[in-house]
């Protein structure tokens, strides 16, 4: 009897206290968010004397161009840029109007961490369609990914949809035209042109194979004119409405304002249009032409919402320099925060006052319009 009551209050002891145990409330998974960082940067020239400086007994260097860039290129998760050269080593190397280059550049571009070229710009047909095909098998053997163009059955590599870090992105790209060659249907591989209907037809086939968000690149606007004109912002206004995340443009060979944009719509908080990144590399030595940015910026997804956020948008004016290092002639990407300041000796104060005044006319037209955008240190 008394192990049966002393059973008996064990059991009820038990069931108050299982009774009385407050129940946990089930935890919250976390938020888990994926962040992307760009480089993107503007025009890739080779004239003539680019090409001549590179020259060396066993080829051509182009590396001592990016060295003091490559670093700042390299930081980021993706990095973008416009070759504006056709590449083909069974035709003449050539500079202006008619754009040759070697593979050797292509070489020094990847070494700086570049993924992705767009193609489509005025050049690109310099040699008809076959240069573009050529540039694209060229490219494809450094490892590049390009975009800018349309291939016959095949949909991957006309709509250029890219996963970095997880997340699909589409990078469709555009020219007003070319200057050389003309399109035609026989060929397997055509440059996108502008056009309102391929570029809503694209955005929406880019969505449906996936894509979270589109950067969409033109090739437009007036050379050297320093802010967009009326095309330009019409073809921008095609883009977004499309369904456009974030727009990059280069051509007119120098810079012209970012402004951005909001639209409760979009896959993206904030959106914006950097009209023209101007040229990164080139031989042209007046002013407004010697120089470009690199735009970083980055985008951050919430993995359960699968919404995008804009965060900063930084630019680094960087400028180039043509002369004598000590030991040869050479070509140097110059950026702003050089070494705190303390540029290179070998640069004379000619040179000085012209890439002072590059970073300073940068600051201005990029700050003008915008006060979302802030230096890259």
């Amino acid at each position: 009897m008394k192990y049966i009551i002393s059973t008996l209050a064990i059991l009820i002891s038990f069931f108050f206290s299982f009774c009385h145990t407050e129940k946990k409330a089930p935890q919250e998974k976390p938020v888990t968010v994926t962040e992307i960082t760009f480089n993107f940067i503007g025009d890739l020239m080779m004239h003539s004397p680019q090409r001549d400086y590179a020259k060396t007994d066993s080829g051509y260097d182009f590396n001592p161009v990016f060295e003091y860039v490559r670093k700042t290129l390299q930081s980021a998760d993706f990095t973008v840029g416009n070759l504006e050269t056709v590449v083909n080593s069974e035709k003449p190397y050539s500079g202006y109007p008619c754009f040759n280059s070697p593979e050797e550049y292509l070489k020094a571009i990847k070494s700086c961490g570049f993924d992705l070229l767009y193609l489509a710009n005025n050049h690109i047909y310099d040699y008809g369609s076959y240069g573009l095909e050529s540039t694209i098998k060229e490219t494809e053997k450094y490892g590049f990914l390009t975009t800018g163009y349309t291939v016959k059955n095949d949909s991957l590599k006309s709509y250029r949809i890219v996963k970095v870090k997880g997340v699909k992105i589409g990078f469709p790209a555009y020219t007003y035209g070319t200057n050389l060659g003309a399109q035609s249907n026989k060929s397997k591989t055509t440059v996108n042109v502008i056009d309102s209907a391929k570029i809503t037809n694209d955005i929406r086939k880019i969505r449906e194979m996936g894509a979270e968000l589109i950067i969409v690149y033109f090739h437009f606007g007036n050379e050297y004119q320093r802010t967009e004109n009326n095309y330009q912002r019409k073809t921008e206004e095609i883009a977004l409405k499309a369904g456009a995340d974030i727009i990059i443009a280069s051509h007119p060979h120098v810079i012209q304002p970012v402004r951005f944009y909001s639209d409760s719509s979009a896959n993206i908080d904030t959106g914006f249009t950097a009209y023209s990144l101007g040229n990164f590399i080139s031989n042209q030595r007046w002013r407004y032409s010697d120089c470009g940015i690199i735009l970083n910026f980055s985008i951050s997804r919430q993995d359960i919402s699968r919404k995008f956020s804009l965060g900063d948008v930084k630019y680094l004016p960087v400028w180039v320099y043509k002369g004598n290092t000590g030991e040869k002639r050479e070509y140097k990407i110059i950026s702003q925060n050089f070494k705190g300041g303390l540029y290179p000796e070998y640069i004379s104060k000619k040179d000085s006052s012209a890439m002072i005044q590059s970073f300073n006319d940068t600051r201005y037209i990029i700050t003008k319009y915008s006060d979302k955008i802030m230096p890259l240190k």
